[in-house]
């Protein structure tokens, strides 16, 4: 018997009125906020994501479902949604009917990761962006809207965690700074570490490598205008009712990620829930622009199901 790809499942119809009811509320919340739908191709050329993310990532250098097509051409199944919509908004001329563009886009992402439980291949992703926009303030805004997208879906006792990347002012004197750090302990970083260090030093503390747990835990912290504001900002809004904190390592960042970084879980007993949010980063094309998405990988039934 033929059986589903491993990594992959099955929404079977006594799931699919759930699902609906998650990406309804996505839909009614996000248009509250001026956000319109757009959609577009589940595969693109592989040069797109290998720009867009990062050839030193793990998910272009390891996790990506890349195929050669009839004509040669090297074809990707999209492993997040971001440079998809940044390709098409350019592609349109989008921005020149509507310079402060808000769009989101929810779909089927793909990335050969290993099976686990709740952790599949093809996974469902909700994901916003926001063009046109130079003020810390709409971090503050997609933040609020992550929330209440959690409220709306009946998720409560969650965390927020908040981090920054820091700004083009910053940034680069603590990369080199991080990058002279790991040069001083490069004999104790494994290959992966060691490339990073010289390609983006940022990726090495992403490593799950206990051995480099200890040198990832003694790096100097950043922080920005931006960051101060947005976090600031966000604290007073939410601390009557949401758990806010800075997480023990600073965040990741490469050619596409954000100036903010954030996420929100929650978990109980035998199942847990998280949702991970990346907004604001400024860009020299097509202009400043925010984005966020929520990765849904349900663990024991789907997150779904307690969506109204």
């Amino acid at each position: 018997m033929i059986r589903a790809v491993t990594g992959t499942r099955d929404i079977l119809p006594a799931e699919v009125s759930a699902w609906q009811r998650v990406e309804a509320a996505a839909r009614r919340l996000f248009a509250r906020y001026g956000y319109r739908e757009i959609r577009t191709p589940i595969f693109e050329e592989t040069q797109l994501f290998a720009r867009g993310i990062g050839a030193d990532t793990d998910i272009v250098a390891k996790e990506m479902y890349t195929f050669e097509d009839r004509d040669g051409a090297s074809l990707t199944l999209r492993p997040e949604a971001t440079a998809g919509i940044v390709r098409s908004v350019i592609e349109n001329n989008l921005m020149n009917t509507d310079p402060a563009l808000k769009v989101y886009t929810l779909g089927p992402m793909f990335r050969r990761e290993r099976p686990q439980k709740g952790r599949y291949r093809q996974f469902h992703q909700v994901n916003v962006e926001a063009f046109g926009f130079v003020s810390p303030a709409i971090d503050v805004e997609i933040v609020e809207m992550a929330l209440a997208y959690l409220d709306a879906c009946g998720v409560t006792g969650y965390e927020l965690v908040l981090n920054s990347v820091g700004d083009p002012a910053c940034r680069p004197a603590y990369v080199e700074t991080l990058r002279k750090a790991l040069r001083a302990s490069l004999h104790k970083l494994g290959a992966d570490s060691q490339r990073r260090t010289e390609t983006n030093p940022l990726r090495v503390l992403d490593s799950k490598a206990p051995e480099e747990q200890a040198l990832i835990a003694t790096r100097c912290a950043a922080s920005s205008t931006s960051s101060e504001f947005v976090i600031g900002s966000i604290t007073g809004w939410c601390a009557a009712s949401t758990t806010t904190r800075a997480p023990p390592s600073r965040s990741r960042a490469g050619p596409s990620e954000p100036r903010t970084a954030c996420s929100a879980a929650a978990g109980t007993t035998g199942s847990s829930r998280s949702w991970a949010a990346r907004t604001s980063r400024a860009s020299a094309s097509p202009s400043a622009w925010s984005a966020w998405s929520w990765l849904c990988r349900p663990r024991r039934r789907s997150p779904a199901a307690t969506c109204s």
